[in-house]
């Protein structure tokens, strides 16, 4: 089984994945993922230089991405309940 040629040709061009991420975060959403990079840059070092602070740093990490995903699901149901109410 074999596509036709036009089918490829009028497909859609992919949409730019950066602008479509970065419009629908919000500034905290923004901030907590800087955070949770540089905190992530931290422990990597730390890793590597002293291996006992690089454990509690994997834990503190955790901890971290579980706030920053509390945070983003509840923006999103928030979000959800704005646009039934609209």
């Amino acid at each position: 089984m074999s596509i036709p040629i036009e089918d490829y040709l009028n497909y859609p061009s992919q949409p730019d994945c950066m602008d479509f991420m970065f419009e629908k975060l919000t500034i905290k959403q923004l901030i907590i993922s800087i955070v949770l990079f540089f905190t992530i840059c931290l422990n990597t070092f730390l890793l590597v230089i002293l291996p006992k602070l690089g454990v509690i740093g994997l834990f503190a990490l955790l901890i971290l991405a579980l706030v920053a995903f509390c945070i983003s699901s509840k923006n999103e149901s928030t979000n959800q309940l704005e646009n039934k109410l609209e």
